[in-house]
């Protein structure tokens, strides 16, 4: 039985790859943990390695049902603010500097002290696919493991 006192929080980075636009960002989170839900802000920014340069501020509410073991697969759900600033090359008549951002998507990650996770999310305003790896690691973490014979 895997036991934890009380609410985890932690801060990690990871890189974003755009699948459309075969783009490459970079991204900042913040989590906290409670239950089986996190509440996670982020910040990512793309600096022009592809054709985009654009940055992200957001908040993300990720869902975990179950544990697999270590592992802890999530459904997300992400809505914020999008800086685009280089907007003008766009062909797209609705291309502006700032715009909304509303994404879902899953993900999975561990339920270790230190955790990597990987992400799948599709954009609901430009209908855009990211792939995203990172590394959590988690405050004051205090996990142990008890066999269930003693309990």
């Amino acid at each position: 039985m895997n036991l934890q006192t009380g609410k985890s929080q932690g801060v990690g980075a990871g890189i974003i790859y755009n699948l459309p636009t075969q783009n490459i960002g970079f991204e900042l989170r913040w989590e906290y943990e409670f239950e089986k839900f996190v509440f996670a802000p982020q910040a990512a920014y793309y600096p022009g390695i592809g054709p985009i340069n654009e940055f992200y501020a957001s908040v993300s509410l990720h869902y975990r049902p179950i544990e697999l073991g270590i592992f802890m697969p999530y459904l997300l759900a992400n809505v914020g603010y999008n800086g685009w600033i280089n907007h003008a090359v766009s062909p797209d008549p609705d291309a502006k500097f700032s715009n909304w951002s509303a994404q879902g998507g899953i993900g999975l990650t561990t339920n270790k002290c230190t955790r990597p996770y990987l992400e799948y999310r599709i954009n609901a305003k430009w209908n855009e696919a990211t792939l995203r790896l990172g590394l959590i690691y988690t405050f004051n973490c205090r996990k142990w493991y008890i066999c269930d014979s003693y309990l």
